[in-house]
């Protein structure tokens, strides 16, 4: 999945390059990484990417070595459970009920052959128990910006790696109580990736989004057809925007988290930068020219401008060519609100 515009990422995440195509974080494209990281697993004619209209023909430009056929253009965002639905009735089409692995373009996971293990572990239980299995990545610090998920009954261990029942999903907690979710022991972090059987998906959307499910075999008659783009741009302004957490995962009784313990940095806002980049003695992550004086535990990124800092303390400093942002890191999550502002005056909407 990378059809997201990465928001929080603003100026440098925009409509027409956001932040799947950047290489701010890693020094790689985050779509070309996450092709690079499936590859030795699944093989690239197996790759497929659902993306928005605006970025589908730079996706080939930026993830190299995919295939161009595999790349789908959804007219306009409609959440993860519509996405996911296009793509199992495309999919299973094409393969009849192949095991699909749901990987998403924003995340940072270095350590791939231990990811690759947990993948393989996990379409292992998703064709065994007919399951809906989700990786459920180990708190290591208290983290108040995740969903959570509460694991129940332990189901397998295969190779070190154990899957249990789904108890429960909870929303991002305060930290009080995101402390109490990391000593229970019992709670993962909701990594957003999943792996199932196509079938499995399909029958759980029929059963818990009938009314999506009942749109999506109307655009899958129109697959490999001449009509696909027009059915596509036709039907989906009308389907249900929803997460697939809430519209399926939450629901169904064969929902399953799997123990994950490999690196994962899910790249959700400037912060991020934080856990993946090198910080000098005072916690500064210094991006681009500048110099940091009595400065400390800022995040300055700059693609052209000079940036010196004295006394900054705390602060998120991003500055382009055209565009500078400057905001406290705990209003990290909240950059949306300047895009917001933004979309209310045509003068700015160059800018977005």
């Amino acid at each position: 999945m990378a059809g997201g515009r990465g928001e929080r990422f603003w100026p440098k995440s925009r409509k027409s390059m956001p932040k799947q195509l950047l290489d701010v974080f890693t020094g790689t494209p985050l779509i070309q990484e996450t092709v690079l990281r499936l590859k030795d697993l699944i093989p690239i004619d197996n790759i497929y990417v659902i993306t928005n209209k605006i970025i589908a023909s730079k996706i080939k430009d930026y993830a190299t070595s995919l295939n161009l056929e595999n790349i789908v253009a959804e007219p306009m965002g409609k959440n993860t459970a519509a996405a996911i639905g296009i793509m199992a009735i495309y999919l299973n089409k094409k393969y009849s009920n192949p095991t699909l692995l749901i990987a998403t373009a924003d995340h940072v996971i270095p350590d791939h052959a231990l990811f690759l293990k947990h993948v393989s572990v996990a379409a292992e239980i998703a064709e065994k128990y007919n399951g809906l299995v989700t990786f459920g990545i180990k708190p290591t610090y208290p983290e108040t910006g995740f969903g959570y998920i509460k694991s129940g009954n332990e189901i397998k261990t295969i190779n070190g790696i154990t899957a249990y029942q789904i108890d429960r999903f909870e929303e991002k907690p305060d930290i009080d109580t995101a402390i109490q979710y990391m000593e229970n022991g019992s709670f993962f972090w909701n990594s957003g990736m999943f792996c199932w059987k196509c079938e499995t998906i399909l029958e759980a959307f029929k059963i818990h989004m009938p009314d999506l499910y009942q749109m999506l075999m109307r655009i899958e008659s129109a697959i490999d057809k001449e009509q696909w783009p027009e059915i596509l741009d036709e039907i989906y302004p009308d389907l249900q925007s929803i997460p697939i957490d809430k519209g399926i995962m939450e629901k169904a009784t064969n929902s399953i988290v799997l123990e994950s313990n490999f690196g994962w940095h899910d790249i959700g806002s400037w912060v991020t930068l934080e856990a993946i980049r090198t910080k000098d003695g005072h916690n500064n992550v210094q991006m681009g020219p500048g110099i940091s004086i009595d400065s400390e535990n800022n995040i300055i990124v700059s693609e052209k401008p000079f940036i010196a800092t004295l006394g900054v303390k705390d602060m998120i400093i991003v500055a382009l060519e055209d565009t500078l942002l400057v905001c406290p890191k705990n209003k990290a999550q909240e950059i949306r609100k300047v895009i917001q502002e933004m979309e209310k005056v045509p003068d700015y909407t160059k800018y977005l």
